[in-house]
């Protein structure tokens, strides 16, 4: 027989508000702890040596695309250089994407999340971005020789890089979404129910 959890009070205000209160949740509910936070900690010494192909490999897949590569032709806050004026004149190796990359790169080796007017891009863009990094550091992760990851430990390392991922998701959607008691009803074109319920 099963028996019900003690259920644990949330204050929605505070989600909504509270940047630390909003994390420690999401920790909670991810079953983010100590040990996630120490596997990812002692697999440093493997991701250094990565992130700058991680790095590149994000900007090179965002320039595949003209809907990504747009973003970047407006001028990011902090940076004093030219910037192309083109998507045909804009190179990942321009000194304004150099910039964006060393950003990047602090936030992956930092998760500092103080970026001052970060560079506006759409959610859905930004979701992709996350699903392909996921890709690719799971790609590797679970091909590392047993010698340098054991089984367990690319478990252990997968599962604390998984939690990590989407609570950065969920702080892209507080930024960039509305409560959902305030969003407008959404009907499905298809079957025109509220909430698109087909």
């Amino acid at each position: 027989m099963s028996t019900t959890p003690t259920t644990i009070t949330i204050d929605r205000e505070l989600l909504l508000k509270d940047l630390h209160y909003r994390v420690a949740f999401d920790r909670d509910f991810l079953g983010f702890n100590e040990v996630d936070e120490q596997v990812l900690h002692d697999s440093a010494p493997l991701v250094l040596p990565i992130v700058k192909k991680i790095v590149d490999g994000v900007y090179d897949h965002l320039f595949k695309f003209t809907y990504t590569k747009q973003v970047f032709l407006k001028r990011n806050v902090g940076f004093e250089g030219e910037v192309a004026k083109t998507l045909d004149e804009l190179t990942v190796d321009d000194p304004q994407m150099k910039f964006r990359k060393m950003f990047l790169q602090t936030w992956i080796l930092t998760s500092n999340y103080t970026d001052p007017d970060p560079l506006k891009v759409d959610l859905q863009a930004l979701s992709l971005t996350l699903g392909w990094v996921v890709d690719v550091v799971l790609s590797i992760v679970l091909t590392l020789p047993e010698l340098v990851l054991s089984q367990e430990d690319k478990a252990a390392l997968s599962r604390a890089f998984n939690k990590m991922i989407w609570i950065q998701q969920d702080l892209f959607a507080r930024h960039y979404t509305r409560s959902d008691e305030v969003q407008l009803p959404f009907r499905c074109p298809g079957c025109m129910l509220i909430g698109g319920l087909c």
